[in-house]
């Protein structure tokens, strides 16, 4: 009768009274609670298929889909690597003009032929 009068159904009901004890829900949290810790273990570096792999060495016998799901669902998302940078500095586009007009400027010295000085020929 409680039932009828809220509108709602008596599965909902013992669902709600005794917990959802269903072995993949069970499974489920079992998962996401490995994921979880594999995810920290590695530092938030890894994606679902090394985490995938990690599972398979342990005994799982899981999909890349499922892991990709149960990261999805907790908010995990794998950060990139960090590029290394390297130690030099580029120039800025006022040095490199610079250094373009000063070669430039020692281009005519160094061998122009076209300063008018014969060229020997042996």
């Amino acid at each position: 009768m409680a039932c009828r009068a809220l509108g709602v159904s008596q599965a909902w009901f013992y669902k709600w009274r005794d917990g959802d004890v269903s072995l993949r829900r069970a499974r489920r949290t079992t998962l996401d609670a490995a994921v979880a810790w594999l995810f920290r273990r590695r530092g938030g570096r890894d994606g679902s298929p090394p985490i995938t792999a990690a599972l398979h060495d342990l005994g799982w016998k899981i999909s890349k889909n499922t892991v990709a799901a149960s990261m999805r669902s907790q908010g995990l998302v794998a950060r990139p690597k960090k590029k290394r940078r390297g130690l030099t500095e580029a120039p800025s586009d006022e040095e490199v003009m610079e250094l373009l007009q000063a070669a430039a400027r020692i281009a005519p010295m160094v061998g122009d032929d076209s300063a008018g000085t014969p060229r020997r020929t042996a």
